[in-house]
């Protein structure tokens, strides 16, 4: 961890935090050329007969939409900016994603809300517990018709 340090004003600290995220960018960006890199290597057969999806699967521990989306930085006339760009569009991503579970939860009521906190943080022992009371072959958890999916049907 790192130790805050009182004699450094914020100002230097706000530098060394873009620089550090720069240092972020030009990681992206190396592993991206390294990564076409070894595309071409292994499209061109130096790792016998393997598909580049195949190989890459098996040689390196990132999803294949990570590699395609490094490779894109590498690629783009500007990687500096693609990676700024990239960084930007996941963060908005992942701030959609946030605020629709938060949504999804602020719809229900009260009660069923409190569950659904209490069922997360719970040990699993304990919820299956819970759930073994309320439906005796709580294995097999399908959504029970209710009375308003009945008069419906």
């Amino acid at each position: 961890m790192i130790e805050a340090n009182t004699k450094t004003t914020l100002d230097t600290v706000a530098r060394r935090i873009e620089q550090h995220a720069e240092q972020s960018a030009d990681q992206a960006i190396i592993a991206g050329k390294l990564i076409l890199e070894a595309r071409g290597r292994v499209e061109a057969g130096e790792a016998g007969k393997i598909s580049w999806s195949g190989w890459a699967r098996e040689n390196i521990d990132l999803s294949s939409s990570r590699l395609r989306e490094l490779a894109r930085i590498a690629k783009a006339k500007d990687p500096a900016t693609a990676a700024k760009q990239q960084r930007a569009a996941t963060r908005k991503r992942a701030a959609a994603h946030r605020a629709a579970k938060a949504a999804d939860t602020q719809n229900l009521d009260p009660e069923r809300r409190d569950l659904i906190v209490w069922a997360k943080e719970a040990p699993i022992e304990q919820v299956r517990q819970m759930l073994g009371q309320i439906q005796p072959d709580a294995t097999s958890l399908k959504a029970q018709p209710t009375e308003a999916t009945r008069e419906a049907a």
